[in-house]
């Protein structure tokens, strides 16, 4: 049975020529090639293959590596901060407070909200 010769089903086809050229020409030449160098041929996606896979096991550790350290970063962040808030001469006031991205204490809002009292609207009795 012939099927559409795809690059899905290449390898599956080529592993036929081989048994078929094996079984019935082994000595035959086709398109200057000799059953062994054909053999050879179809090996090559298989070995692109596999360093596809080794290429994609090494990114993945880049990746997680990569992650690791830019945890350790934020964590490395977080703590100069505080000891930008602690130390005495740029302390929550400062410039430098301020141009790392903070909001000084002397510019933060208390947070405090007030709601407006709203005296009960008068009722009209309809008599």
């Amino acid at each position: 049975m012939l099927t559409k010769l795809t690059l899905k089903t290449v390898t599956e086809r080529s592993n036929e020529f081989i048994v078929a050229w094996r079984e019935f020409a082994p000595e035959l030449t086709l398109v200057g090639r000799t059953l062994a160098q054909f053999e050879t041929e179809k090996l090559l996606p298989e070995e692109v293959q596999q360093r596809i896979l080794a290429a994609k096991a090494i990114c993945q550790g880049l990746i997680n590596e990569r992650d690791q350290a830019r945890v350790a970063l934020k964590e490395t962040l977080v703590s100069l901060s505080d000891a930008v808030r602690g130390e005495a001469s740029h302390g929550l006031n400062s410039n430098f407070y301020r141009a790392l991205g903070f909001i000084p204490k002397r510019e933060r809002k208390s947070g405090l909200t007030r709601k407006l009292k709203t005296p009960n609207p008068p009722t009209t009795s309809a008599a």
